[in-house]
């Protein structure tokens, strides 16, 4: 059965708005095997690089914001999560693993300063972004299609291990490289990801943010889609 590739990087975070918009994607692609290209929240992004700010600074007034930000971070994911009708043992997984985030990056960008601040930024972006895959994998929980969620440093070049999975939610806006750095790649990432993925393995594209639409397999390769996503102006 042919492979569809559903992307779904344009969500903002909006609590059980998010979640229904998010079902509905899931659910117009199918039975046929599903890899969902997920990317970070909109507005979560603004609310991590705030948080990010707050942390470097000494003032009270900036570590309250940090508080808050990252209390607004948690508070919306759960929402997010708790908006989808999934059975109760995922739910639980899926909100241990939001606190979880959420604590990494607190510990992150609260903790000494031994890389730099764009480095810093990037990792917690690419946290944000997991939290986002984690509500999608959620959802699909929640349509009877439970999914992996693989680790984008632990694919091949060919993404042939994907292919083993029925369903599988993939952050679609970063990279890890060898040196264990993340690489942010902004908002045209996900785009990339789903146009390499279909290429790889031979699937159809399905953008839900244009209805109806559902591409060939384009002819990009990984080497290029790299390129397109961190192409200037982009991020």
């Amino acid at each position: 059965m042919e492979r569809t590739i559903l992307r779904l990087d344009r969500i903002s975070l909006d609590g059980a708005g998010s979640a229904a918009e998010i079902e509905r994607a899931v659910e117009s692609a199918g039975d046929r095997p599903l890899i969902v290209v997920a990317a970070i929240f909109l507005g979560a992004d603004r609310v991590i690089a705030q948080a990010a700010k707050d942390s470097g600074r000494l003032g009270a007034a900036d570590l309250r914001r940090f508080d808050s930000s990252l209390r607004l971070l948690r508070e919306g994911h759960l929402a997010v999560a708790r908006g989808f009708d999934a059975p109760g043992y995922a739910l639980e997984a899926a909100s241990l693993r939001i606190e979880s985030l959420i604590r990494r990056i607190r510990a992150r960008l609260e903790g000494p300063r031994s890389s730099e601040p764009a480095d810093l930024l990037a990792a917690s972006f690419a946290d944000g972004s997991r939290l986002s895959a984690t509500c999608v994998a959620l959802a699909l929980a929640a349509c009877g299609r439970p999914a992996a969620l693989p680790e984008p440093e632990g694919l091949g070049p060919s993404y042939e291990e994907l292919a083993r999975y029925p369903s599988a939610v993939l952050p679609g806006d970063f990279s890890v490289g060898a040196d264990g750095r993340a690489t942010f790649f902004g908002r045209r990432g996900p785009e990339a990801v789903a146009s390499a993925l279909a290429s790889a393995l031979g699937a159809v594209v399905l953008d839900p943010a244009a209805p109806d639409f559902e591409s060939e397999p384009p002819r990009l390769s990984l080497v290029s889609s790299g390129r397109f996503a961190l192409s200037p102006g982009v991020a």
